[in-house]
């Protein structure tokens, strides 16, 4: 498989961009429309995210412009094997980053999966002019994970894996004493999750992030990315967020995971279409 989509990259990188854009929505179309590959999950997840604060022709049009996005950032990361993945990104607050940076311990970032993240994730080193690490799942076919892991080194974002947790752990720590940052993907369930409201209907939510930041504290910044065209994208930063740290170490977790969870929902709300509803993010 590795060499199957490497040889797939190299022909979508020489595609023009207008090409890429009608590749994108023909595949959206297909999985969206025609096949309705998991359609009644973001429409379920539409609903629960906006209720009757958007109209079902509303929601509908979201769903599969979403689809759309998330077809365009693939097609993206392939094409990256030749073609600069952020060299047409700007970034709006770099000085939030820039200042927390200047004390020396590192930052985290809490982001979620929204416009291009593998942009997001490789322009971070750019910008910043130190190496950017995210928390990254491995995938499960080998050959496409090598190739992925490739092009993301390739692209200047650099991985901690989440398994073992105890390496992940130690990763991380050492990331922070260089004054580097470690981005968290905050927006997807995993197993045994607690429940924490997120759109305002409980969903099983990630606590990593919060019980990490208890044992190696350093700032949390929250950063985003939109795009504004084909291989085109604003990265907005926005100022650390004021963390709550008391004697129930239980409670600070649960708290401060609330408080990514709002802050992720006000990101989503700015560009709701380039979200990645496909997740089954409330499931039962």
């Amino acid at each position: 498989m590795y060499h199957i989509t490497k040889t797939l990259a190299i022909a979508i990188s020489k595609l023009s961009p207008g090409a890429v854009d009608r590749l994108a929505r023909g595949l959206a179309f297909m999985v969206f429309d025609l096949l309705r590959i998991r359609r009644a999950l973001v429409l379920h997840n539409l609903k629960i995210a906006f209720g009757n604060e958007k109209r079902h022709e509303e929601r509908l049009r979201i769903g599969r412009t979403s689809v759309y996005h998330v077809m365009l950032t693939f097609i993206e990361l392939l094409r990256s094997v030749r073609v600069d993945i952020h060299g047409k990104t700007t970034c709006r607050g770099l000085e939030h980053i820039q200042a927390v940076l200047k004390e020396g311990k590192g930052a985290y970032f809490l982001a979620g999966h929204l416009g291009n993240w593998e942009a997001m994730g490789s322009a971070g080193t750019r910008f910043l002019g130190t190496p950017a690490w995210s928390i990254v799942k491995k995938i499960k076919q080998p050959g496409v994970n090598r190739f992925v892991e490739e092009i993301r080194h390739g692209n200047g974002l650099y991985t901690i894996h989440r398994d073992p947790p105890g390496q992940a752990l130690r990763a991380i720590r050492d990331t922070l004493r260089k004054n580097q940052t470690v981005g968290f993907m905050l927006d997807q369930a995993r197993p045994g999750a607690p429940r924490i409201p997120f759109f305002g209907t409980p969903a099983k939510t990630q606590t990593s992030l919060a019980a990490i930041w208890r044992k190696h504290p350093a700032p949390v910044v929250p950063i985003s990315i939109r795009r504004t065209g084909v291989e085109r994208h604003e990265i907005r930063v926005r100022p650390p967020l004021p963390l709550q740290r008391t004697g129930d170490s239980k409670k600070d977790t649960h708290e401060n995971t609330a408080l990514f969870n709002r802050v992720l929902e006000e990101m989503i709300r700015e560009c709701p279409d380039q979200y990645f509803w496909m997740h089954d993010r409330w499931k039962e």
